[in-house]
C-alpha cells in the first residue's frame, strides 16, 4: 500500500513540474533585443542584405532626402482576453455577472532607411511581435 502512495506522490510532483515548466517557458517578455540586434547589424550594409533576410518589402516610399524607406509590415492577427466577474448583494438577494474583453493586435513593422547609394543608414521598428 505504501508503494502505491509513494508512486502517486511522485506522479503528482512530476505533473506539477511539467505544468510549471510549460507555463514559465511559454511566458516570455518582449523587449525587442533580438530585433534591435538584427537591425543594428544591417546599418552600413546594402539594402540587398535586408531583402535577403526579410524577403520583399511590403512597400517602399521616399525618405525625403533622395533615398528610400523599405517597410516590412507583418500582421499576426489579434488576441482577445475575456475576464468575467460576479458579485452578490446579500441585502437585496441578487447577483450581477459581467465580462470584459480586451483585444490586442499582434504585428511587427520594420522600417529601413536607405540612402541614394543603396546603403542602410537608419532603422526603426514598432509592434508587439517583432522578436
Amino acid at each position: 500500500m505504501e508503494k502505491k502512495k509513494t508512486i502517486g506522490i511522485i506522479t503528482q510532483i512530476l505533473l506539477i513540474a511539467v505544468f510549471a515548466f510549460f507555463t514559465f517557458s511559454c511566458a516570455t517578455t518582449y523587449n525587442g533585443a533580438r530585433t534591435k540586434a538584427q537591425l543594428n547589424g544591417l546599418q552600413g550594409q546594402y539594402i540587398s542584405v535586408a531583402l535577403q533576410r526579410f524577403g520583399p518589402a511590403s512597400y517602399i516610399t521616399d525618405d525625403g532626402q533622395g533615398g528610400k524607406i523599405y517597410v516590412w509590415s507583418d500582421n499576426m492577427g489579434a488576441t482577445t482576453n475575456t475576464t468575467g466577474s460576479t458579485s452578490y448583494n446579500r441585502q437585496y438577494n441578487y447577483s450581477i455577472s459581467g465580462s470584459q474583453s480586451t483585444t490586442q493586435t499582434n504585428y511587427c513593422e520594420r522600417d529601413i532607411y536607405v540612402n541614394a547609394d543603396g546603403i542602410i543608414y537608419s532603422w526603426r521598428y514598432k509592434g508587439t511581435q517583432c522578436e
